[in-house]
């Protein structure tokens, strides 16, 4: 009688325990599940849009610690620090109800990358150089699953390690963004 009852016991309390652990995590999550659960929200409007905003992240990387930051909605195509509040020049300021997310440059390069294959099977793009962007992903996805593996400022040093062969895979990506007409020409407005 007393094992049944000491064993209820200890069941009731397992469940307390698991239901308090579940909704203190829950409540309060890191900013990379809140990242992982708004990925949606991230995605790139196109693969032009998406191999222009990982070279921006690229050059972030190399040029500062990571450090998490606010991260909206692609068709904004940048971030911004906290309390910042601007007019982008399409009738609205950052005040206005859009998801963001707070992940560091390396976690959005991550998503980007996870994107790339998606966006450009959804053009027009040829089979043969899809081929490439999706080979380029996936090494791109190996050297960041390992820069992401490590703690603290390894995560960037093993980045920066790869940094030439990043480098390699964002040109070939942005070779490859040429077949896009409207990259092609806003490319020749911009340098105009």
């Amino acid at each position: 009688m007393m094992s049944t009852q000491l064993h209820a016991a200890v069941g009731r309390r397992l469940v307390l325990l698991a239901s308090l652990l579940f909704l203190t995590v829950g409540c309060h999550g890191s900013g990379v599940e809140k990242a992982e659960r708004d990925a949606p929200a991230l995605k790139p409007v196109d693969y032009p849009t998406a191999v222009v905003r990982m070279r921006q992240v690229h050059e972030e990387i190399l040029a500062r610690p990571l450090a998490a930051r606010q991260v909206h909605p692609a068709h904004h195509g940048h971030a911004h620090d906290d309390g910042h509040d601007h007019d982008h020049g399409h009738g609205h300021g950052h005040d206005h109800g859009h998801v963001h997310v707070s992940m560091d440059p390396l976690q959005e390069m991550s998503e980007l990358v996870r994107w790339l294959p998606h966006l450009a099977a959804d053009s027009d793009l040829k089979e043969e150089p899809w081929n490439l962007v999706n080979a380029a992903a996936q090494r791109l996805e190996a050297i960041l699953a390992q820069s992401s593996l490590r703690t603290g400022d390894w995560r960037r040093e093993t980045y920066l390690e790869h940094q030439t062969e990043i480098r390699q895979h964002l040109d070939l990506l942005a070779e490859i963004k040429l077949q896009f007409p409207a990259a092609t020409a806003l490319a020749s407005d911009q340098s105009s």
